[in-house]
């Protein structure tokens, strides 16, 4: 992944949330995104740009179209893409902003359920899809997901690293690969679908 690409405001953003390499994890476990949202703080806080929530819905889907989940080469790696944006509440100077990612993952063997979940929002249907299932999953996307039984997973808040938003010519830059404290996550974004 080259650095400093620039990103004009509505250009694709595509992330990936996997298993660090090297990671000791069953064949039968899956990789499920609770929730993701953007702020201008390393550490998650207001105000915020919701952009997954509800134990898997892509809730960006309903502002644009672009935002949704991809299919990934396994299940212990998931896609998505959005359209670059601004948070809105953030007071942007002629210098640069930092903006980073914050997702709770949840790595587990659990059968897909409203609580976990992969759900796009089809705007020509009005209606919500599971990417990998049954659609009736996604039931609950209109409304509030129940937190559901306790079941045992591996669950991290991940964040990424920066990445620059130029309020001078509206470009977001890109400093490094999105990377995390956690060993056994890390989350990734690229300007290239095909890169992943």
């Amino acid at each position: 992944m080259k650095l400093a690409q620039a990103y004009v405001l509505g250009e694709p953003m595509y992330f990936v949330a996997k298993q660090a390499d090297g990671t000791h994890i069953s064949a039968d476990e899956r990789i499920y995104i609770n929730q993701c949202f953007i702020t201008s703080s390393l550490v998650p806080s207001s105000p915020k740009h919701v952009v997954i929530d509800n134990h898997g819905c892509m809730v960006e889907g309903k502002e644009s179209a672009a935002a949704r989940f991809l299919a990934g080469p396994s299940r212990l790696t998931q896609r998505f893409t959005m359209n670059a944006v601004l948070v809105h509440g953030i007071s942007y100077t002629p210098s640069t902003k930092h903006l980073y990612m914050h997702c709770d993952v949840t790595v587990g063997k659990h059968p897909q359920s409203e609580h976990f979940k992969a759900c796009n929002y089809d705007p020509g249907t009005k209606t919500w899809k599971e990417l990998y299932g049954y659609d009736s999953v996604c039931a609950c996307c209109k409304s509030t997901c129940s937190h559901g039984p306790h079941l045992r997973a591996s669950r991290n808040m991940v964040t990424s690293q920066p990445w620059n938003v130029n309020a001078e010519d509206l470009k977001m830059k890109k400093l490094a690969n999105i990377e995390t404290d956690d060993e056994d996550m890390i989350i990734e974004w690229n300007k290239l679908e095909d890169d992943y």
